[in-house]
């Protein structure tokens, strides 16, 4: 099946929820939706490349305790207040399980030199998947203890919110799509360095199991094509709009072998259009 050139992604403003000026990096006005701003797939997200300073201002690099246990995952900054990531970086589903510690690293920091980070006020994870574990609501949002400073002293912010869709928008053809984390390169070895990026193809919804019904996003590697990796949980699935970046998936994860899924597994992404409802509710309260 083709890809389709058009993007399916529309921005839509929610007050008190995303920004003004989202979405805008400093390599916004190079990508569109109509155009596919290309990289060099062999670099080492796996088959990607390292993000540039401020490139995607955005992605924070998140560091949690569980019941003693680091653990590190992948994020999205909404506003000065917000963080959206997955639920099940911040979820224990064993007792006793104590989740603290929780560190929120911006401004595209390399994983070898972390400095300055974010504490937070609170967390709040969807019932349907704290109580009944629905993959299709594996998401979290985090308020920070702080604002954010989103003021820069340079030529380009190295903190920014991203956009979202309007809700309930979907694809109905298959299509391309950017993601970015803080997880492993490839299959053996883990992330060193700056968060990266690369191109995928995602699927035209099936609405059946596989896609819950159209509320996950799938993606198929496929030979020489990009994919997320374990630790890139929490991270954006994003398409660009007339130079600004629209956050249409978060990061869930999929089958994994060492660090990386194997060639033709799927990985899914929690589609953000079928959960606006609840992030308005949630950071409106």
């Amino acid at each position: 099946m083709s890809v389709s050139s058009v993007v399916h992604s529309v921005i839509k403003h929610y007050p008190n929820v995303t920004l003004i000026d989202c979405g805008v990096g400093r390599e916004s006005l190079l990508m569109t939706g109509q155009c596919i701003h290309s990289y060099d797939w062999t670099k080492p997200i796996e088959n990607g490349r390292q993000l540039e300073t401020a490139e995607m201002p955005w992605i924070v690099f998140i560091i949690v305790n569980r019941n003693g246990k680091d653990f590190s995952g992948s994020g999205v900054v909404l506003n000065n207040n917000w963080i959206i990531t997955s639920g099940h970086l911040l979820l224990c589903r064993y007792n006793p399980c104590k989740v603290s510690n929780i560190r929120i690293y911006t401004g595209n920091q390399d994983i070898n030199h972390l400095t300055d980070y974010h504490t937070i006020d609170d967390y709040f994870i969807p019932n349907e998947f704290r109580k009944g574990y629905q993959m299709s609501y594996d998401l979290a949002l985090i308020r920070l203890s702080k604002p954010l400073n989103l003021m820069s002293n340079t030529e380009y912010k190295t903190i920014n919110g991203i956009c979202l869709p309007k809700e309930d928008i979907i694809n109905t053809n298959d299509e391309l799509a950017l993601i970015a984390g803080y997880g492993a390169i490839n299959d053996t070895t883990k992330l060193k360095g700056r968060p990266h990026m690369g191109w995928l193809k995602i699927m035209k919804p099936v609405f059946d199991s596989n896609d819950s019904n159209g509320t996950m996003i799938t993606a198929e590697r496929t030979p020489g094509g990009s994919m997320t990796c374990k630790g890139d949980s929490g991270g954006p699935l994003l398409q660009y709009i007339n130079g600004r970046a629209v956050l249409i998936g978060v990061t869930k994860g999929g089958i994994m072998s060492n660090y990386c899924p194997k060639i033709s597994f799927q990985t899914y992404y929690i589609r953000l259009s079928k959960h606006i409802e609840w992030i308005k509710q949630i950071v409106c309260q």
